[in-house]
């Protein structure tokens, strides 16, 4: 009888184990697609960080595409991450895997400043700006690239960029 008790004991502390590891790893999963790896996890409470020397500088380099607009980065020397506890993830990773919106992210800014041009607003955070452009060029099309850059950025830096 004592033996039994043990058991069932054991057994019950078995499965409430596996039940907790499997709730922590849930936070986190990666799947593959076609050889891709696809990061589902969510963030909803993150913080940014900077990483200096990650990419080289250039003008405009490419990020993602998101909601049919193209997100940049201007004269960057370094990748900016978005840190949820112990794991980091670039902003191509979050926006590319649905992890949260460009519509929250900037959200986190500590102030803005918009509607120069008819829709344009720049973004203040701590270390850096976001300049999401809504301009009419003067070939007909509409600027609605987003750019992340270092705290000089503006909006008469790269709304008109594109011609």
């Amino acid at each position: 009888m004592k033996r039994n008790i043990i058991i069932i004991i054991t057994l019950m502390v078995v499965i409430i184990a596996s039940f907790i590891i499997n709730k922590t790893n849930e936070s986190k999963k990666i799947e593959k697609h076609s050889g891709e790896e696809v990061i589902t996890t969510k963030l909803d409470n993150y913080t940014f960080k900077i990483k200096d020397g990650v990419i080289a500088n250039c003008v405009t380099c490419d990020i993602s595409t998101y909601d049919n607009k193209k997100v940049l980065y201007y004269k960057q020397t370094y990748e900016l991450y978005l840190c949820q506890k112990d794991d980091c993830y670039t902003i191509k990773q979050v926006l590319d895997n649905n992890m949260t919106t460009l519509d929250d992210i900037l959200s986190k800014a500590k102030d803005k400043d918009g509607a120069y041009d008819g829709g344009s607003a720049i973004y203040y955070f701590d270390k850096f700006n976001v300049v999401k452009c809504h301009r009419n060029m003067n070939d007909g099309t509409v600027n609605t690239n987003v750019y992340f850059g270092d705290k000089s950025l503006t909006e008469v830096d790269v709304c008109e960029i594109i011609k």
